[in-house]
């Protein structure tokens, strides 16, 4: 039998190479997706000039950290003609995506910040351990939002703007004289329903902040090179044989990823292991390689 800690290797060596795969692709894929659009062409649409810590915080703050950072399919959804009411506080973002956000950015938030501090508070805490020992970065142990391609660093002067931003809208959307008010988009009176009240006037103001925002994001978000239905065609057919991306032969099949390790035979399992050894660039002896390949075909044609 196979031993575990071989299968255990097989198994971090095909996850591995599926990380970085997947990392290697994300430049090349965005890049393309986005050619000539304002995210390529224009300096300024970044992150950082859209937020930055130097400047003082307005009403827009708060919504631009939410469409920044968090995916469009988790924004606050809003009623539109049609749709059934509800409130106008549910349709703008709140505590939950702030939590979501902070959560990012807030160093004692961090569980791996907190086990550094933890450890030096403990009496004698440094000399526990024979040589100081650093505990993993706080940075590749965040990942807050929903996709895992992208980690945040915790930045103070990032979260003390988010702070700063939240605390213009907490104290509207925490009243309880707006918190049940319905409100439909092109069909709710705007000024009848600002006059209810100075809270019902600021809530209104912060959902036009909102729909300002998320709308230019949105459309900076929107790739500008595919048409929809090149879009609709490649979402719903698969490629052929001969269109697959990259070699065959260099890649692992579904079946033998991370997930399916466990379940390979002990010469599936060697057999992966190889294969991977081999992609490293070990060079190959003359007829070596296809010496191989005929014992392993003549193995399987005898099993």
């Amino acid at each position: 039998m196979i031993k575990p800690l071989l299968r255990k290797v097989t198994k971090i060596a095909l996850k591995s190479q599926k990380d970085v795969a997947k990392l290697t692709s994300h430049h090349d894929v965005y890049q393309k997706l986005y050619a000539n659009t304002e995210l390529l062409t224009n300096p300024t649409t970044n992150p950082q000039s859209l937020l930055n810590p130097k400047a003082p915080p307005t009403i827009n703050t708060f919504p631009i950290f939410v469409a920044v950072y968090i995916a469009p399919k988790n924004w606050p959804r809003i009623t539109a003609a049609g749709g059934d009411p509800q409130p106008l506080i549910k349709q703008i973002p709140g505590d939950h995506e702030y939590r979501i956000l902070t959560s990012a950015f807030h160093l004692d938030k961090n569980p791996s910040h907190h086990r550094t501090r933890a450890a030096a508070r403990r009496p004698g805490g440094a000399a526990l351990f024979s040589r100081p020992r650093e505990i993993s970065p706080p940075v590749r142990s965040r990942n807050p939002f929903d996709h895992t391609s992208l980690f945040l660093e915790p930045n103070e002067a990032m979260d003390t703007l988010l702070n700063a931003g939240y605390n213009l809208w907490k104290d509207t959307i925490h009243s309880t004289a707006v918190a049940q008010d319905p409100y439909i988009s092109t069909v709710t009176d705007d000024i009848e329903f600002s006059q209810k009240s100075p809270n019902h006037e600021k809530l209104l103001s912060l959902f036009n902040s909102w729909i300002n925002v998320s709308s230019h994001i949105t459309n900076v978000l929107t790739p500008r090179g595919h048409s929809f239905a090149e879009v609709h065609h490649f979402i719903h057919t698969e490629p052929a044989d001969d269109d697959s991306i990259g070699d065959s032969a260099s890649s692992p099949e579904p079946e033998e990823g991370e997930e399916n390790v466990t379940e390979m035979t002990d010469r599936r399992a060697l057999d992966m292991a190889h294969r991977l050894t081999r992609r490293r660039g070990r060079p190959k002896e003359a007829g070596h390689g296809r010496g191989k390949k005929s014992r392993r075909e003549a193995e399987e044609v005898r099993t």
